[in-house]
């Protein structure tokens, strides 16, 4: 499993700084992901792996499941939980769990799908009269929407489309796929063709 941050970033290692920070999906899976059953446990004994399967080094962190299916990580060492800091990309502590501390996790599967979408080389997208759509995006940070994203001005709630996003990371090469997303607003839908153009690199 990885995890996204409210913002629609990957929660990483990075092996210089011997840290979790924020990166950008980038078109390729990264380190920082957690082997645990999935839906996420109420609490669990988090290790982090990296790419070539080794275990990174980390303070020991406990994963806290919520309610709405968002985990956070706390440091008993540190009394505190792991927290984003947008405008460093790099990761501190807080005593509390609010938006910044709380995390989507998401799947392999789910994980290429995002790539699809939001790599114009690895996947395209249409509407299911023809209409190529640009890539998907994350909502800026400034904007305060959480876990939104959009294709263009057809926003959609992150959360609410992670089966949707395993789809489309199970395709082949060349293989398409047609999607409803749910939209950000209440009702809102989307009916779109999804046609994977690529593999996923390391």
């Amino acid at each position: 499993m990885w995890f996204l941050d409210c913002f629609g970033h990957v929660i990483s290692y990075n092996n210089y700084w011997h840290e979790l920070v924020r990166i950008p999906l980038q078109g390729f899976l990264v380190s920082g992901y957690s082997v645990m059953p999935h839906p996420a446990p109420e609490h669990f004994q988090m290790k982090f792996w990296d790419i070539f399967g080794g275990i990174v080094k980390l303070p020991q962190m406990s994963l806290i499941s919520w309610p709405d299916g968002l985990v956070s990580f706390y440091c008993e060492e540190n009394k505190a939980y792991t927290a984003i800091d947008p405008g460093t990309n790099k990761t501190t502590w807080s005593a509390h769990a609010a938006e910044w501390e709380k995390f989507l996790p998401f799947t392999r599967d789910a994980f290429e799908g995002l790539l699809v979408l939001t790599d114009p080389l690895m996947g395209k997208i249409r509407t299911e009269e023809g209409e190529t759509l640009d890539s998907l995006h994350f909502v800026q940070a400034h904007e305060q929407k959480l876990f939104t994203a959009g294709f263009g001005r057809k926003r959609i709630a992150v959360r609410e489309n992670m089966e949707a996003f395993s789809r489309i990371g199970q395709l082949k090469t060349g293989e398409s796929v047609s999607v409803t997303f749910a939209g950000f607003r209440p009702g809102r839908k989307y009916d779109l063709v999804v046609t994977r153009c690529g593999q996923v690199d390391f």
